[in-house]
């Protein structure tokens, strides 16, 4: 493999990381830690704590291709599941150090993050919540948050315009938050 070589596909690539190439890993890392920064970015908005989240991401993908499945979905996408959990759990780290975050410091963004990372927080009452939402809400968190799809997906899928898409998610969110607010142990 050539340094700068990027004409490799997706599936050569993910051939070339199982066999154990080490020089596929450099170009895993160039190919891909820019958009997984801006990820990473978005979810714990520390810029000192991204490149070390980056890095544990890439360890991950790296010990884990052996079970990246091509049917289930793009290498990419896979990448950005594993890319989110690590930067949750960092989050989830981050707030066991602090005894309280206030819901108006945090922007609309993070919200997301706080009720999915809240340890008190079952799944069953987050759903609970997701239930109260209007149908139309559901729809785009469900897609979103529970089966990674990217806005620009969720907005192909729904027949919708993304800018709608992105106003449901944030009005759920807000609608989300409001609930957790109102709730005494939340």
């Amino acid at each position: 493999m050539k340094k700068h070589d990027v004409s490799f596909s997706e599936t050569e690539l993910v051939a070339l990381l199982k066999a154990g190439n080490n020089p596929a890993f450099k170009l895993l890392h160039d190919r891909y830690a820019p958009a997984l920064t801006e990820i990473v970015y978005k979810i714990i908005r520390d810029e000192h704590q991204v490149d070390d989240v980056v890095q544990d991401t890439l360890l991950k993908i790296w010990i884990h291709i052996g079970s990246y499945q091509k049917e289930k979905g793009t290498l990419f996408t896979w990448m950005l599941n594993i890319a989110r959990n690590t930067a949750i759990d960092r989050l989830r780290t981050n707030l066991k150090f602090k005894n309280h975050v206030g819901w108006e410091t945090v922007g609309e963004a993070d919200i997301i993050t706080l009720i999915i990372s809240n340890p008190r927080l079952s799944a069953t009452e987050l759903n609970a919540y997701v239930e109260r939402l209007t149908d139309k809400q559901k729809q785009v968190i469900e897609l979103i948050y529970f089966q990674d799809y990217t806005h620009e997906l969720a907005a192909a899928q729904l027949g919708v315009a993304l800018g709608t898409v992105k106003s449901r998610v944030r009005s759920a969110l807000i609608e989300i938050r409001e609930m957790l607010s109102e709730t005494p142990d939340h």
